[in-house]
């Protein structure tokens, strides 16, 4: 699980959602992860270019595969 809270970590959520694995982002390493959980609030997720669909994504889970 990563909880990431602010603007201040903007970039970093970006580099771990959405760009490739890397040194440079060491949390980029839990795209390997096969049951990983990201939590954000709206300042972290602020960078995130595609943060409409991963809501629309989230909203349409299935109950049994809620937190």
């Amino acid at each position: 699980m990563l909880l990431a809270l602010g603007v201040g970590k903007a970039e970093a959520v970006h580099h771990l959602v959405e760009g490739a694995v890397s040194a440079l982002w060491p949390a980029t390493a839990l795209q390997l992860h096969p049951h990983v959980t990201v939590l954000l609030d709206p300042g972290a997720a602020s960078r995130l270019q595609l943060k409409d669909y991963y809501r629309e994504t989230y909203a349409a889970k299935p109950t049994w595969q809620e937190l």
